[in-house]
């Protein structure tokens, strides 16, 4: 039973192709609202793309932001 649950394992898989839309879950909680915009305008730039697509290197880059 085990070895078909991780046969159809599909979190790896949205993981690997959805990580836009797991960015954009903890860009919009961002708080306070100030924050959140400075957040916003900075990934619209090309330098910080990166960010906007890839869930574990947006999340480092807020902490060091929140420092």
């Amino acid at each position: 039973m085990e070895a078909v649950l991780d046969e159809f394992n599909l979190a790896d898989v949205a993981f690997a192709h959805k990580q836009q839309r797991l960015v954009k879950y903890p860009a919009d909680a961002l708080a306070p609202p100030s924050f959140k915009v400075v957040i916003a305008t900075k990934l619209t730039l090309c330098e910080n793309k990166i960010f906007k697509n890839e869930a574990v290197p947006f999340c480092s880059w807020v902490t060091k932001l929140m420092k």
